[in-house]
């Protein structure tokens, strides 16, 4: 397989901007997104939002999410996290895939992500093509569409 060149600077901002995220929690929820009831807390769920390589090999990046229980329809609910439903990686890595697989062929989206040093395989990426998710905003960096929600 041929590696994708990628300016390390462009590199290193991805992946510190992934590995921010690390531990952070999500607690907001005011509302059950499916009657409006209250809600009371449940518990709190570890959710994988990416994985990169490092020197050392591979590190999951993990976010925590609050679980609530609606007092009126009785509906377990998420809190607000950055993920789309029905997806197990986080939603800047998706948008990525996305703004990717716009421009790429899988295969070589797939070296792309590895030159990034984001794992994700050509399956989730067809997967992802499949599936309906908004184009999310790009700023091209050295030829590689960014997505915003990767910045911010």
């Amino acid at each position: 397989m041929r590696t994708v060149q990628i300016p390390s600077m462009l590199r290193d901002l991805v992946s510190s901007a992934i590995l921010s995220v690390d531990g952070i929690t999500f607690t907001r929820l005011d509302a059950c997104p499916y009657c409006g009831g209250p809600v009371k807390g449940h518990d709190m769920r570890r959710k994988r939002f990416a994985t990169v390589r490092n020197k050392k090999g591979k590190k999951t990046v993990h976010v925590f999410v609050k679980r609530y229980h609606c007092e009126q329809c009785g509906h377990l609910c998420y809190a607000d996290s950055p993920f789309y439903p029905d997806t197990r990686l986080g939603m800047p890595i998706v948008d990525l895939c996305n703004a990717l697989i716009e421009k790429h062929p899988y295969h070589h989206a797939t070296r792309i992500l590895a030159a990034l040093d984001i794992v994700v395989d050509r399956g989730t990426l067809r997967n992802y093509a499949q599936r309906t998710f908004p184009l999310p905003d790009v700023i091209e960096m050295y030829g590689v569409p960014i997505p915003i929600s990767i910045l911010t």
